[in-house]
C-alpha cells in the first residue's frame, strides 16, 4: 500500500486525468496472505490464517484511505474499493462467514460522491456502469450492468433468485463467449 500512495503523489504531480488499479489476494483462499506489515497482528487468538489475513487487510485498507483523505486525493479524485466475490464453500472459515449476510463491497468515495448507502441489488457487472457515471460519462448500460444509481433495473433486481439468475447466465454463455472471444 505505501506503493500505491508513492504513484498516486506522482499521478497528481502530472495534472492530466489518471486512474490507479490494485489488486489484493490477501484474502484469498485457501489461507490467505499475511502482509509482513501485520506479521504481529492476529485475530482473535491468531488460529486463523485466512481470517487473521483478512483482519490485516482491513486494516491496511483503512491505512490507505486515512493516508489518500489526509493528502486531499479525496478533493479531485474518486476512490472505490470493490471486492470481486465472496469467499467460497471450500474455504475453511466458510461456516463461520457464512453466520451472517454477506455481500460483496463497492465503495465509492471522494470527488462529487455524495455520502450515503445504496441498497440496490445489483452483481459485480454493475460496477462499471455505476463507476463510470461517477466519472462524467453518464449513465449507460454496459452489457449486462447497470449503473446502480440509474433508473434501469439491474440483472438482480430483474432476475431475483440466484438459481434462476445462474441458469439464464449459463443459458446465454454460448452467446456471451462468442461475443466476447
Amino acid at each position: 500500500y505505501d506503493m500505491i500512495i508513492q504513484r498516486v503523489r506522482a499521478l497528481r504531480k502530472a495534472k492530466k486525468p489518471w486512474g490507479l488499479f490494485s489488486i489484493n489476494i490477501g484474502t484469498h483462499q485457501p489461507e490467505g496472505f499475511l502482509a509482513r506489515q501485520c506479521k504481529d497482528f492476529k485475530y482473535r487468538d491468531g488460529s486463523d490464517n485466512l481470517l487473521n489475513a483478512v483482519h490485516c487487510t482491513d486494516r491496511l485498507l483503512g491505512q490507505l484511505y486515512k493516508k489518500l483523505k489526509d493528502e486531499g486525493v479525496l478533493n479531485d479524485t474518486v476512490i472505490v474499493f470493490a471486492s470481486d466475490h465472496l469467499a467460497p464453500v471450500m474455504v475453511k472459515t466458510y461456516d463461520t462467514l457464512n453466520k451472517v449476510e454477506r455481500h460483496n463491497l463497492l465503495m465509492i468515495t471522494g470527488a462529487g460522491v455524495t455520502p450515503g448507502q445504496n441498497n440496490r441489488t445489483g452483481t459485480t457487472l454493475d460496477i462499471s456502469p455505476t463507476l463510470l457515471n461517477y466519472l462524467q460519462f453518464g449513465s449507460h448500460p454496459i452489457a449486462l450492468g447497470r449503473d446502480l444509481n440509474g433508473n434501469l433495473p439491474t440483472l438482480a433486481e430483474r432476475l431475483t433468485s440466484q438459481n434462476r439468475r445462474d441458469k439464464k447466465l449459463f443459458a446465454w454463455r454460448t452467446v456471451i463467449d462468442m461475443s466476447f472471444w
